[in-house]
């Protein structure tokens, strides 16, 4: 899935937006998953809690520190039962200065164990007639093609962008460094 949030949401926070049947496919503490927090909070791959109507982040093993986050964030999950049927939820929750102002299912998917298999029976078939088609010479001289091309526009790229050293100067002219700190941070590996 990429580069992830995870959010820990008792199953009582469930109540309400899940039947009893599909409440007890979560863990009392579950873990879900977001890309929402990245965006609004900035960083990556943190750990959140909702604890008591509130949205924590742990900041180190032990502590947690509550945010102030405004806005929806999607959570997310997909697992394996006991059976062997795949599931999907998806569920927004809105949250006002980090307090939970509602929550609503936006998605559910279970897939049975025997209609998973056939997804696969037919997804391999694919991939073996891909595969046939990757081998042939005229994919892998284009293939080829496109990986100098991908090459020489990052080269190029690299070529025109402004230096940190100059970007931290004219900032700090006009000023824009002075009235928010932060606007350097997401130049600094250049």
């Amino acid at each position: 899935m990429g580069m992830f949030d995870e959010i820990i949401v008792p199953r009582s926070y469930l109540v309400g937006i899940l039947d009893k049947k599909d409440k007890k496919l979560f863990d009392t503490q579950h873990k879900f998953q977001t890309k929402d927090l990245d965006t609004i909070l900035g960083g990556g791959l943190d750990l959140y809690k909702l604890y008591r109507g509130r949205l924590s982040k742990r900041c180190r093993p032990g502590k947690w520190e509550k945010t102030t986050v405004t806005g929806d964030i999607n959570l997310y999950d997909s697992f394996l039962t006991k059976d062997g049927d795949e599931c999907w939820f998806e569920f927004e929750f809105k949250f006002i200065n980090g307090k939970i102002d509602s929550k609503k299912l936006v998605d559910k998917t279970v897939t049975n164990k025997e209609s998973r298999e056939a997804i696969d029976v037919m997804w391999n078939i694919e991939q073996e007639i891909f595969d046939e088609y990757r081998k042939k010479w005229s994919y892998k001289f284009w293939i080829r093609v496109e990986r100098f091309c991908q090459k020489i526009t990052v080269m190029a790229r690299n070529r025109h962008l402004i230096p940190y050293h100059i970007r931290k100067q004219a900032y700090k002219t006009s000023g824009r460094s002075a009235d928010n700190p932060d606007c350097l941070k997401w130049y600094q590996d250049i």
